[in-house]
């Protein structure tokens, strides 16, 4: 077993990656608004991407059991968006792409940080845990609610999907409608980000990143798909040390819980985001991301 130089800790390469990306992400939504270059409209809920059309599948699917109508281009647009996640893993989309998690994350560093400087360790109050089955009765109560009402439930009180596309509209000088939506466009803006904050001062006082956690639907939709995902994060049994670098660092520790009792080879549950924090924790190097069949453990 080598052990890696505790000062190349300091470097956490997928945390960088996913910072990259996750910054990228809100430039690239930000590109069209604020320079007219028309390579990418749209926002994080439906885009047109260098000519092609994907949509986020949640909202599709509200719009369908809302509607009782099935869009084909839509289903295409969506289906495009759940091939890509089955294939990087379908909790990616909150580590790396969903600019809401850049958010909470950006306000859970402030929280440690204001622990660190009052020395007020870690307690239970300040870290409450929540069920992680509480988002999938979320996700089916969304839906249900969208069918009876016809009204699509997520889209109304969704903190990142209020701001998306409230900047888009806001802050375009590239659209022809920005004057007439402006007042609307401003509104929305300050709603979504009274709910942004209203949810960081809730995680700052009583559990860490809770809405991403444990209520957030969208994350919700996407554990089930990272059940099938190709890309997993694999322990080299033999290498493993049983430090818990690893699970201390997870921001999802049940999902590492099989995978350290040599139960089974790869992180299976659907609730891992692929964001590497394992795998930069680990000082014998023995976790890595590799491709799972559907037949591995």
């Amino acid at each position: 077993m080598i052990l890696r130089d505790p000062v190349s800790e300091k470097f956490r390469k997928w945390l960088v990656i996913r910072r990259a990306a996750q910054i990228s992400v809100v430039g690239m939504f930000l590109l069209f608004p604020l320079t007219g270059v028309a390579w990418i409209q749209g926002n994080i809920g439906a885009a047109n991407l260098f000519g092609l059309s994907v949509a986020d599948p949640l909202s599709v699917l509200e719009s369908i059991v809302a509607s009782r109508r099935v869009y084909v281009p839509a289903l295409i647009a969506a289906g495009i968006v759940i091939v890509f996640y089955l294939a990087v893993g379908g909790r990616a989309y909150c580590g790396y792409v969903c600019p809401a998690g850049l958010f909470f994350e950006a306000s859970s560093a402030v929280r440690n940080a204001v622990l660190k400087a009052f020395s007020r360790p870690k307690r239970t109050g300040w870290n409450v845990e929540l069920s992680p089955h509480l988002k999938y009765y979320l996700l089916i109560g969304v839906l249900a609610v969208s069918a009876v009402t016809g009204v699509m439930t997520f889209e109304i009180f969704s903190p990142i999907g209020i701001a998306t596309r409230a900047i888009v509209n806001d802050f375009a000088p590239a659209n022809p409608n920005a004057q007439n939506l402006e007042r609307v466009a401003v509104a929305g803006a300050s709603v979504g980000l009274l709910v942004l904050v209203g949810i960081a001062l809730f995680e700052a006082a009583f559990s860490k990143q809770a809405w991403c956690r444990f209520v957030c639907p969208l994350g919700a939709f996407y554990s089930i798909v990272g059940r099938l995902s190709l890309l997993r994060v694999r322990i080299d049994h033999t290498d493993c040390a049983l430090c818990l670098n690893c699970q201390s660092d997870c921001p999802a520790k049940y999902v590492l819980d099989r995978p350290l009792a040599k139960e089974q080879e790869f992180v299976t549950m659907g609730d891992c985001t692929n964001c590497g924090s394992c795998i930069d924790s680990c000082p014998s190097a023995s976790l890595k991301f590799a491709l799972r069949l559907p037949w591995q453990k």
